[in-house]
């Protein structure tokens, strides 16, 4: 036994799912009656173009990406772009999310990059056969290289000019 009530609230629920008649006209009026962002998206099938403040239909299988598909999707050509949908909400426009998406797979791409740099670079290391080798030199006290030449330097000339003093 069906109390009134109950079939009143099926009669409302079959009247506003479009999914089962499907119907182009009905989902336009539908949409087109709604006056708010809220209302608009409360339904799976419509959109809300901000600018003009207009509830469309959007039957794309992907609502986010319909501006890709159809560039009238709202009413003025400047706000397909600025379209908002469900599941992201009022607050979200189409650019938003896809300029999101690109600077996260951006970076996400770069840290691959740059990883794969590096891995390449430590495997190369590994690889080396030893070709460059870095000698050190043993620190020693006392005075640094140019003064050790020059003082060698010095020595041999006065080496020489004794010699000369001497055997002339």
């Amino acid at each position: 036994m069906d109390l009134p009530g109950q079939n009143l609230s099926a009669l409302e629920g079959l009247r506003d799912d479009f999914s089962l008649a499907n119907d182009a006209a009905a989902l336009f009026d539908w949409c087109w009656t709604q006056q708010s962002c809220g209302g608009c998206l409360s339904r799976e099938k419509c959109s809300w173009c901000p600018y003009t403040w207009t509830c469309v239909p959007n039957e794309y299988d992907i609502p986010l990406l319909a501006p890709a598909y159809n560039d009238k999707v709202c009413p003025h050509w400047a706000e397909r772009w600025e379209l908002r949908t469900r599941p992201l909400g009022c607050q979200v426009s189409t650019i938003t999310a896809l300029t999101a998406a690109g600077a996260v797979s951006a970076t996400l791409l770069a840290m691959l990059l740059i990883g794969g740099v590096i891995a390449a670079l430590r495997g190369c290391a590994r690889r080396s056969d030893g070709h460059w080798v870095v000698e050190r030199v043993a620190w020693r006290p006392g005075p640094g290289p140019r003064a050790r030449a020059r003082a060698s330097d010095e020595r041999e000339r006065e080496a020489l000019l004794e010699r000369q003093r001497g055997g002339a």
